[in-house]
């Protein structure tokens, strides 16, 4: 049996968050100076591609215009959307997270209405442009990744050609007619929504794989060579298609996906409540860049809970180790573990690998003052054991457990599991949780006396502290 496939583990990651629930369409409208225009490519015309489709997220709305527009920075998407909410997948591309309520839509559209002129301005090329003819050729390539080979793709083409050429017979501007064509085509639904369409025979088509693909690995709109690849077919096959992977998942644009995935799956997004800035700064990236690593060299998924791999430089060595050299560099690089144990960098006994013994992780699952063995051991439990484990009611406040006097974690997993309102959960958790009580609350790797867990409650030996830590 073949272990599993990193790279072709996070296409199908990626695609899982991209096959969606049903929302439905509706009648949309443009604002012009201050006015409302009725959009002619709303939904009457594209309904078939919006049914069945989500929204997508304001960083996937960002970077597509980055990309797209001549790095055009859309800072007002960023900044005044409300950030958003994370789903029952804990991340915030879950289907159940993009809404596009009323409140919502206003806001982005004025948004994408400031966004506009500066799209403009980094067009140079515009400024040579008389009619709709012309303008319509900057637009071309975003109208491509948007539709694909769509026969929505002319039909937008059409719309938006003969409103810009509308507008200059007014009296308007080549350059504000080029303005008003980029809102509307900002605000398209085609633009705004994605769905995972099929053709006649019931396939998934081509471009709605590579749009999959490319908002789910970049977080942006596919580039030319994956356009083409969608055209052509060859999309479908294997062989190309993971050459296709390497490169994205090489290219920095991936990052914009392993960091935001990270962060959030794994919750360390909370460190810097409980760090300073630098610190936080450097373990999330310890975190990040194992992801990254994982999926660019298509390690074993199972390199995510136990490894000999790690990242390693000079700083993390010395919030680690207390290393003082300069052997291992400034940059972040994977390294393995036992390597460093024969360079006496790190002490015998010491076990590093996976993000489970990554500081980032053990210190957002810690106390302020102390380890947590069951925060520690619920997140494990839930993300890859499987199941949601939901505290009761009347759950002691966590302030009054921590000061009911010295004990060691051990003794605190026996008092829980002497009730059996706890032990129905607990027996779920402090198992993970103890085994990962020899890296204290900040993830440092301690002096510990290895005790055995009473049978019956942990089945396996364990961690046993001699203090209150």
């Amino acid at each position: 049996m073949h272990a599993p496939n990193a790279r072709m583990t996070v296409v199908t990651l990626g695609l899982s968050f991209l096959v969606f629930a049903m929302m439905g369409c509706r009648k949309e409208t443009h604002t012009r100076d201050m006015g409302v225009r009725e959009s002619t490519n709303a939904c009457a015309e594209a309904a078939p591609s919006q049914i069945g489709s989500v929204r997508l997220a304001k960083d996937q709305i960002y970077w597509a215009i980055y990309d797209h527009f001549n790095k055009v920075k859309a800072y007002r998407v960023m900044a005044d959307l409300p950030e958003e909410i994370k789903g029952t997948s804990g991340w915030n591309h879950s289907p159940d997270s993009l809404p596009m309520t009323p409140g919502f839509t206003k806001t982005l559209f004025k948004a994408l209405k400031a966004t506009a002129p500066e799209i403009v301005a980094a067009l140079p090329e515009a400024l040579s442009c008389t009619d709709g003819p012309c303008l319509i050729q900057l637009l071309d390539p975003f109208i491509g990744s948007v539709y694909g080979a769509s026969p929505h793709r002319e039909t937008q083409r059409k719309v938006l050609l003969e409103y810009m050429n509308q507008l200059i017979k007014d009296g308007e501007t080549p350059l504000r007619a080029l303005e008003e064509g980029i809102f509307l085509s900002l605000t398209s639904p085609q633009f705004l929504f994605h769905k995972m369409e099929r053709d006649p025979q019931g396939a998934y088509t081509a471009h709605s794989f590579a749009k999959s693909i490319s908002l789910a690995l970049w977080r942006s709109l596919p580039d030319q060579e994956l356009s083409r690849m969608a055209e052509n077919r060859t999309i479908f096959n294997v062989v190309k298609l993971d050459r296709k992977l390497k490169t994205m998942l090489a290219d920095v644009k991936s990052t914009r996906f392993t960091n935001s995935f990270v962060d959030q799956w794994t919750g360390i997004e909370n460190l810097p409540k409980l760090v300073d800035s630098e610190t936080a700064a450097l373990l999330m990236n310890e975190t990040r860049y194992f992801f990254r690593e994982m999926l660019v060299q298509d390690w074993d998924v199972r390199d995510l809970i136990y490894s000999d791999k790690v990242m390693m430089n000079n700083e993390l060595a010395a919030y680690y180790f207390d290393y003082k050299g300069d052997e291992l560099g400034s940059a972040l690089r994977s390294m393995n573990f036992s390597k460093l144990v024969n360079m006496g960098i790190a002490q015998k006994g010491e076990f590093r690998g996976g993000i489970a013994t990554q500081a980032a992780f053990l210190t957002t699952y810690s106390h302020r003052s102390k380890t947590s063995p069951v925060k520690r051991g619920k997140w494990l439990s839930e993300h890859f054991i499987g199941g949601k484990i939901d505290p009761p009611n009347n759950l002691p406040d966590e302030k009054e457990e921590e000061e009911n006097g010295p004990q060691t974690a051990r003794q605190a997993s026996e008092k829980r599991m002497e009730d059996p309102t706890c032990a129905g959960c607990h027996q779920f958790m402090d198992p993970y949780g103890l085994a990962l009580d020899s890296y204290d609350r900040r993830g440092i790797w301690r002096t510990t006396k290895i005790a055995s867990i009473r049978p019956g409650i942990i089945t396996v030996s364990s961690l046993e502290l001699q203090q209150k830590c």
